[in-house]
């Protein structure tokens, strides 16, 4: 835990440079970026225009945009410290429009079932998604819905299907704002760190600026917890949440979330979790920057076919500062209580108490107009990525995103998680002693080229490497102590114009 400790306090150095960096840069503009979480007044007025994002190639595709509407302002743009969704920055989409697009994605992959010997796949994959948008006066819908057809020299399981499909409702009423969004993916093979496919990896996930859970991002804690490589498979995940927000003052607010989870898998010997719970939090915000809140969290997870409860509490002391559109940093800490209740633990006391600590942090700075940054540190008690019964996760993030030129960007993201078996299991084919850990790392540069208004092309680079104290045999394929992989992967994407509807 000493180096998760040491890269925890180098990333407070960072974030305490940043911000004396920008101080004079906020200054000057702090009076025009956007509100921090939480200010909404009891008539919310229309935001002024963001910046350009980095991800806009073409003036042309900003001309014929609205003002961000109230209700994304609200639940996005100045998403609350307290609540479940990660704030955004850059343009949001303000019109009521249909998008189709169709997407042909490559794969050359050196470990294509993620096993411990490689084993080369080449993967082809065609897909299509569409977009919908609703906007009205004091609510907006949005629905994504992707679909795609692998085809390989291996044939077998690597034939696959995927799916992902999104829905969120997003309204405003007064001091009252909030959303609900219901987020499922079906993959044969998502075997991928954090349960991302490689097309999300890719940023497939995302057309003529819509992301297929429109403007909500929700934070690693309200997700199924996939932290673990695992075997090539098909598995199925949904997150259905729902947030509520009342601005008791300007300055005042308070938030209640809930939320439920699944992760199954198909034809194999992982196991199956689900989740449900609820976070309650209060704000106060000083200042336009300065934004200060208490959390309390309660997750409860169980497994299918096994007697196992676990409820884990936790108690957060949280802050937020954001200079306009140019930095934005947020973290919350404090105690966690978990109730782990296993008939296996003893005859005598089938029940104990584990206490211990969660942190959830986040910045994103603005280097340039063309260069943007992100990084985080999450400690926090994850279901256990169907490997474990229940992991406690130390998850290290990392991005920047560059516009090189006019038609050029690149994307570089970097993902490390460390779990550790909170109950021991034992079964023919898993075995997850106590103490038992996975360390997984992977990396991603990706290059994207405009090709007109509507298209564009992409090629990129993958690896993946992951070390255990375990050797884990799910389907009677083992993968390991170790773990490596690396993957070229390229393509082209089609967006039709986007058609307008009333």
């Amino acid at each position: 835990m000493k180096p998760m400790l040491k890269l925890s306090a180098c990333l407070a150095a960072l974030v305490l440079g940043l911000a004396g960096a920008s101080g004079v840069y906020a200054q000057s503009s702090g009076s025009q970026g956007q509100s921090p979480s939480g200010q909404q007044p009891a008539q919310p007025t229309q935001p002024q225009q963001p910046a350009k994002s980095p991800d806009d190639k073409s003036d042309q595709n900003n001309q014929d945009q609205l003002p961000t509407p109230p209700v994304v302002a609200g639940t996005s743009n100045d998403a609350p410290i307290t609540g479940a969704s990660q704030p955004i920055i850059g343009l949001v989409a303000s019109r009521s429009y249909v998008v189709p697009s169709v997407y042909f994605f490559g794969q050359l992959d050196s470990n294509g079932n993620n096993s411990g010997n490689s084993n080369f796949a080449s993967i082809n994959t065609i897909m299509g998604s569409l977009a919908v948008q609703k906007v009205g006066r004091s609510s907006q819908f949005d629905l994504g819905y992707l679909a795609g057809r692998s085809f390989s020299n291996k044939g077998g399981t690597f034939n696959s299907t995927t799916q992902e499909a999104a829905a969120a409702e997003l309204w405003s009423r007064g001091r009252w704002d909030g959303y609900i969004i219901d987020k499922f993916l079906y993959s044969s093979e998502a075997a991928f760190l954090g349960g991302a496919t490689p097309f999300d990896a890719s940023g497939l996930n995302t057309v003529a600026g819509l992301a297929n859970t429109g403007p909500v991002v929700l934070r690693n804690t309200f997700l199924p917890g996939q932290g673990i490589f695992t075997l090539f498979g098909p598995r199925l995940t949904n997150s259905l949440v729902a947030q509520v927000n009342n601005h008791l003052s300007r300055r005042t607010f308070f938030t209640l979330v809930g939320n439920y989870q699944v992760l199954r898998f198909f034809n194999s010997d992982l196991l199956n979790s689900s989740a449900a719970g609820f976070q309650a939090g209060l704000g106060y915000q000083r200042s336009r920057r300065d934004t200060f809140a208490v959390v309390y969290r309660f997750n409860d997870l169980w497994y299918s076919g096994l007697p196992v409860s676990i409820r884990d509490n936790v108690v957060e002391a949280a802050y937020e500062r954001q200079l306009g559109e140019r930095l934005l940093f947020q973290i919350g800490a404090g105690p966690e209580v978990t109730f782990i209740h296993d008939p296996n633990l003893s005859l005598t006391a089938p029940s104990e108490t584990r206490v211990s600590w969660a942190v959830d942090s986040l910045i994103r700075y603005q280097v340039r107009r063309d260069v943007g940054v992100s990084a985080g540190y999450d400690h926090f008690l994850s279901s256990g990525s169907g490997v474990f019964l229940g992991a406690i996760t130390d998850r290290v993030f990392a991005g920047m995103s560059r516009q090189l030129s006019r038609a050029w960007t690149m994307d570089l993201t970097f993902n490390y998680a460390r779990n550790k078996n909170l109950i021991p299991f034992f079964s023919p084919t898993l075995t997850a002693p106590a103490n038992s850990t996975f360390d997984s790392i992977y990396g991603v540069a990706e290059f994207r080229r405009r090709i007109g208004r509507d298209s564009e092309l992409f090629f990129g680079y993958l690896g993946r490497y992951q070390t255990s104290s375990v050797v884990l045999c799910a389907q009677g394929i083992c993968t390991g102590p170790s773990l490596i992989g690396h993957q070229v992967n390229f393509g082209f994407a089609w967006h039709l114009k986007p058609i307008p509807i009333g």
